[in-house]
């Protein structure tokens, strides 16, 4: 008996160490629940310490995704020092050290575990799930009158949600999974599960649109890319034609149907022709004018992370016009917000980081192209919002990147195993 202690012990920490990742992954959509965050990263890390071999340490901080990852993300931290801010460690610098910080924990701490693959799939599948509890919110605000929007936009009073762009960041993995999934079922010929797929898909893209106080058009958008290059991983020439036309049609009638989409190109538009920045779609194309011009103050390691928004509020005082009505002084677009941080040496670290993930061969189809569609959905919504610089969404970023290598690791030691 006593010579299964060690193995049930074992086990026991394996039990708790999914456990807390769980935690970790309905944690992240709600605003409520997020201070418990950090002590879950904490835990899941030193439990890990406790298993991990020097052999893992050193494929870790060798592999390339992480070194280019982690030199971003140290670069930014020390961009700091060059900056012009008289207060060098100011709430600013406070604000982005945090965004980044639980990296070097998460990351290590979901590397070092010992999840199987078939629980790594489990992992992406329950990310998909987690914001269930924010889509059963959008429903019962539109059909029982929940009100609950008034407190949602900047946290408020709200125990639960935040602003609807990053509850609906949630959201979209979940319906780009399931949509992407329901694409690999029809190609497998598993057309009843492609079919409980497709209500999943629907249940979800509802929820983006049905209430207006928490409809995007970013979110829509981007959703409209991804829903036009998913069939293009599995359907022939001909079949994807035809989609991409279904796809189309859809876009088309969304855009002539939905007054925000028609408002958003009309402020569009009008900031093109006259320069009259007003509407979300006109500010944004200001505020891409104004980071523009302050990212060329400092083009080639950026102004640093301690005065962005000290310099950005200087900027609206000497160019009033970009900043109509629009109390925010920030670029609403995070690609240009790291080439201001960091310029152009700090931005070249991050898409390294990117290359390098998408390189990464994970060989099961499905599992490999969810690598390739999160990708493409995180690297078209940093052109709308700060989601690299979001707590929930950054850390979401971190997770899943945490999990890819996982299972790369398990290919790689399953591979050795076999020959």
């Amino acid at each position: 008996m006593w010579i299964f202690l060690p193995l049930i012990f074992k086990e026991g920490w394996k039990c708790l160490q999914y456990s807390l990742l769980v935690a970790i992954i309905f944690i992240l959509p709600y605003w409520g629940l997020f201070p418990l965050y950090k002590h879950l990263v904490i835990a899941l890390f030193i439990i890990s310490l406790f298993f991990v071999t020097k052999k893992e340490v050193i494929n870790l901080f060798s592999n390339r995704l992480v070194i280019t990852l982690f030199a971003f993300i140290i670069v930014t931290f020390l961009s700091a020092f060059w900056s012009e801010s008289q207060v060098v460690f100011s709430v600013e610098y406070k604000l982005n050290f945090n965004r980044f910080k639980y990296y070097f924990l998460l990351i290590p701490a979901i590397y070092f575990t010992p999840f199987s693959l078939r629980q790594i799939k489990e992992f992406f599948l329950l990310m998909a799930l987690a914001p269930l509890g924010t889509i059963i919110i959008y429903f019962l605000n539109v059909f029982f009158d929940f009100n609950s929007y008034p407190v949602l936009f900047f946290h408020g009073n709200s125990k639960l949600l935040t602003h609807y762009l990053i509850n609906n960041f949630f959201i979209l993995y979940g319906l780009s999974y399931f949509y992407l999934l329901m694409f690999d079922k029809l190609s497998q010929e598993k057309y009843k599960n492609a079919l409980l797929l497709f209500g999943m898909v629907c249940i979800y893209f509802t929820a983006l649109w049905i209430d207006k106080a928490s409809s995007s058009r970013l979110i829509l958008v981007v959703f409209t890319i991804i829903a036009t290059v998913i069939p293009f991983f599995y359907l022939k020439k001909g079949k994807f034609l035809l989609s991409l036309g279904l796809v189309i049609i859809m876009t088309v009638g969304l855009f002539i149907v939905s007054p925000k989409m028609i408002k958003g190109i009309e402020t569009f538009t009008t900031a093109l022709k006259s320069e009259h920045y007003e509407g979300s779609w006109g500010h944004r194309y200001g505020f891409l004018l104004v980071g523009a011009d302050i990212y060329m103050e400092h083009p080639c390691f950026g102004r640093g992370i301690s005065d962005v928004r000290e310099r950005t509020i200087r900027y609206a005082k000497e160019h009033p016009k970009y900043f109509v009505n629009d109390p925010n002084r920030h670029f609403h677009n995070e690609h240009l917000n790291v080439l201001v941080e960091v310029g152009i040496f700090g931005y070249i670290l991050f898409l390294l980081s990117i290359f390098y993930l998408w390189k990464m061969s994970l060989r099961e189809r499905f599992i490999e192209n969810l690598k390739k569609i999160f990708i493409i959905l995180f690297l078209l919504i940093m052109m709308g919002e700060h989601y690299l610089s979001i707590y929930q969404t950054t850390n979401f970023f971190a997770l899943f990147v945490g999990l890819v290598l996982l299972y790369e690791k398990n290919l790689k030691d399953n591979h050795t195993s076999f020959a």
